[in-house]
């Protein structure tokens, strides 16, 4: 039904329904944007510190697992051990705390891992440089296969190689240039299909968890 209409000279333009206007009004009334945008703002600052102290709750459970696995779970590839949980957790670390995270939590475990007796410097290059480049892969495509793709390269073939002058200057071990990368492969794949594994649980735990909606 067409509204009512009323004339205005020679031109005729439609009248406006009541409360229409008022309506209007009330939903692009810009006094109300500064205090929805203060509301928003006071919320977010009220949930920063949550978010922190989760992530940092989590980077430390990682961290933990890395550590204690260290002696649980490993085996002999070629002149190196391959320990695939702290790959799984490089890439884990990567997807959902970020690159510097990830590289923080595979520097820490590094740390502890040889304070314990349980590994050796080429942990360091073996964990941190994967972590990175996993993390920044994944937050530059967004996917978990780029995720691992940058886990594996930065392990397998930029960690193995930066393993040469590790062990050479720290160790005192003498390898040749691709000595450590078949050995570190064979960990970081293993490891990236662990974590390939942990975060298709975790996806379908989110989505089991997530409120069914009312048919």
């Amino acid at each position: 039904m067409d509204a009512p209409t009323e004339r205005t000279g020679c031109r005729t333009e439609p009248r406006a329904e009541p409360g229409t206007a008022t309506r209007t009004a009330t939903r692009t009334d810009p006094r109300r944007a500064p205090r929805l945008d203060a509301r928003r703002l006071a919320a977010r600052r009220l949930a920063a510190p949550r978010l922190a102290a989760r992530r940092l709750a989590l980077a430390g459970m990682l961290a933990a697992v890395g550590t204690l696995s260290a002696h649980l779970i490993w085996f002999p590839a070629g002149v190196a051990r391959a320990f695939p949980v702290q790959h799984a957790i490089n890439v884990v670390a990567a997807v959902l705390l970020g690159p510097w995270p990830a590289a923080a939590i595979a520097l820490v475990i590094g740390i502890l891992r040889n304070a314990l007796g349980l590994g050796t410097p080429l942990a360091f290059p073996g964990g941190m440089i994967g972590a990175l480049l996993a993390g920044w892969a994944y937050r530059r495509f967004r996917t978990r296969g780029a995720a691992i793709a940058g886990e594996v390269a930065g392990t397998g073939i930029l960690g193995a190689l930066a393993a040469v002058p590790v062990a050479h200057l720290v160790m005192g071990q003498a390898a040749g240039v691709l000595a450590f990368v078949p050995g570190f492969l064979v960990s970081t794949v293993a490891g990236s299909i662990l974590a390939w594994i942990v975060l298709q649980a975790l996806d379908r735990r989110t989505a089991s968890a997530r409120p069914k909606p009312d048919p």
